[in-house]
């Protein structure tokens, strides 16, 4: 029994560090946006995966534990404002939950934090710190060869070839996310 609980606390390890890796680098050119409704349909999955995993958990240990912190409240709030907001306002409830920054984005990142908060030890956070600024390295690469003409002459299709290709989605999305590592990395530099 202690086995699988080892076992499920190592999937949700490793489910949260390769989510943190892989949301700002997917994309998939099956959809009519490469971009966003990928990284939010990824984002699904992968929450929903992994809170199978902590109901696993909970059951293998026969105890329901539940960590308290001073920002749950505040998450917990804003997730019932945005659901509210969606049964109450919102003319069409499913585009709603689909759409990049709506509320099922919201519902997922709220189920990731509880699953985070209750389930990460200190040494995997430096591992999700580390996931982040790997694939922040991968993207300004990525950006660097685009810009440079790399990216144009060594891509095997025509919409990777603009010097504006980015798996993050745009510039202003790729200098955000590229600003929020940067000072991360510099935070643990110094």
């Amino acid at each position: 029994m202690q086995k699988g609980i080892n076992i499920l606390n190592n999937i949700i390890s490793l489910g949260l560090i390769a989510l943190t890796f892989l949301v700002p680098l997917f994309f998939l050119p099956l959809t009519s946006d490469f971009y966003e409704f990928n990284k939010n349909i990824l984002l699904f999955v992968v929450s929903c995966l992994l809170l199978v995993a902590w109901v696993g958990k909970m059951i293998l240990s026969k105890r329901v534990s539940f960590r308290i912190t001073r920002f749950d409240l505040p998450v917990l709030l804003l997730a019932i404002s945005y659901s509210l907001s969606t049964i109450i306002v919102a003319p069409n409830k499913i585009e709603n939950l689909l759409a990049s920054g709506g509320t099922g984005t919201i519902l997922a990142l709220t189920l990731l934090y509880f699953i985070a908060t209750n389930n990460l030890a200190t040494a995997t956070v430096k591992h999700l710190t580390n996931a982040l600024v790997f694939s922040g390295v991968v993207l300004a690469l990525i950006a660097i060869f685009q810009f440079i003409g790399l990216g144009a002459s060594l891509s095997p299709v025509a919409w990777m070839k603009p010097k504006f290709f980015s798996p993050a989605g745009n510039l202003l999305t790729l200098a955000t996310f590229l600003t929020v590592v940067f000072s991360l990395s510099a935070s643990q530099i110094y």
